[in-house]
């Protein structure tokens, strides 16, 4: 079993996020790169992705100062993209979104395809019984 480095940081939360980012820049930018990777496998638009952790952005800033300004470290101690560091930590809050919308997407019952007008298609897509005459032969 391959073992992990160890690293112990210390300093403010953006302090120990640059010694991280720096430390380990050439992995955290494979991380992103993994998960581009399973995501779009998944049929998960990336950019769509990224939108959505850039909401998050704030979100966390507001919610946890410390954890924003760590994560701010990473992404300028790595030279990563602050969106994807945070597109990392918010995986599951963004990937689960776009599960949904293409399971409801991909369970949505097919469409019927409307007659063209004037057609002798009823409502259900079937076809009309033409009108038969009821008129009786004259006798002659």
């Amino acid at each position: 079993m391959a073992e992990f480095e160890r690293l112990v940081l210390t300093g403010t939360p953006r302090e120990r996020g640059i010694e991280h980012g720096e430390r380990f820049a050439e992995e955290v930018a494979a991380n992103v790169e993994t998960y581009r990777e399973r995501f779009a496998h998944e049929g998960v638009d990336i950019d769509a992705l990224r939108e959505q952790a850039a909401e998050y952005v704030e979100y966390v800033e507001r919610e946890s100062p410390d954890y924003a300004a760590e994560m701010r470290g990473i992404a300028e101690g790595s030279g990563v993209d602050l969106v994807d560091v945070t597109m990392l930590n918010v995986r599951w809050e963004v990937i689960y979104p776009a599960w949904k919308a293409q399971t409801e997407k991909a369970n949505e019952p097919p469409r019927r395809a409307r007659p063209p007008p004037g057609s002798r298609a009823s409502p259900a897509g079937r076809a009309s019984p033409t009108r038969r005459s009821t008129a009786v032969p004259a006798s002659g």
